[in-house]
């Protein structure tokens, strides 16, 4: 019974202040709110200071320059991709209309370094390459059957592993990493679509590769 009453007593206790808050400190007006001072997120964690926005890309990508893309049956060039990647309507090999439901924020075309643009090389019939004994078969043999294209793709990949290239000139390497660069460039948006200039680097006698971004 005391147990009850001293419940009851502070109960009515509580009930008494809070009536006397109601009408003075719960009462006070607390401001005004203005739309234009809304925070749409809340506030970050104390001292946090990494980024927080995930941005959505590919960082792994080949197109017609790429040995193992270009030699069997991909004829889209980076600029294809880079607007494939933006949001844009392409048409795929096989002549399809594609098109991305979200755009991606970047994209990192990551063809293979050896023999960088060698289909192209070969679709145009390039002087340089041309005039190497190499070029000579490897230009007859993709104008031949479609086995003899094939035993060129397969011969030029057994040069990665060898990891001695049987064509290697400078100055067509220097042009065609200039149109990658000139590419992407063209297409990059700050702020907005990130095209960034990269290849892939394969080491394959050890297992390995290695894709990335360069300046």
């Amino acid at each position: 019974m005391k147990n009850a009453a001293l419940k009851k007593s502070i109960l009515t206790t509580v009930a008494i202040a809070l009536t006397v808050l109601s009408g003075s400190a719960l009462a006070q007006d607390t401001g005004t709110l203005h739309k234009d001072k809304v925070v749409e997120h809340p506030s970050p964690y104390v001292d946090q200071h990494f980024p927080q926005r995930v941005l959505w890309g590919d960082a792994h990508h080949h197109t017609s320059l790429s040995v193992d893309s270009g030699l069997i049956g991909n004829t889209n060039s980076p600029d294809v991709s880079f607007r494939l990647a933006r949001g844009e309507e392409v048409v795929s090999n096989t002549g399809q209309r594609v098109k991305l439901v979200r755009p991606l924020d970047f994209l990192v075309v990551t063809d293979h370094a050896e023999y960088l643009g060698i289909a192209k090389l070969l679709n145009e019939a390039n002087p340089a390459l041309l005039a190497t004994e190499v070029g000579k078969e490897w230009y007859a043999d993709m104008q031949g059957s479609k086995e003899k294209a094939w035993e060129a793709v397969v011969s030029m990949q057994k040069d990665f592993v060898s990891g001695v290239p049987r064509f290697n000139d400078p100055k067509v390497s220097r042009s065609v990493w200039d149109d990658v660069v000139d590419i992407a460039s063209k297409y990059n948006q700050p702020g907005t679509f990130t095209a960034l200039n990269g290849y892939e680097w394969s080491t394959i006698s050890s297992g390995k590769d290695a894709t990335g971004p360069i300046g």
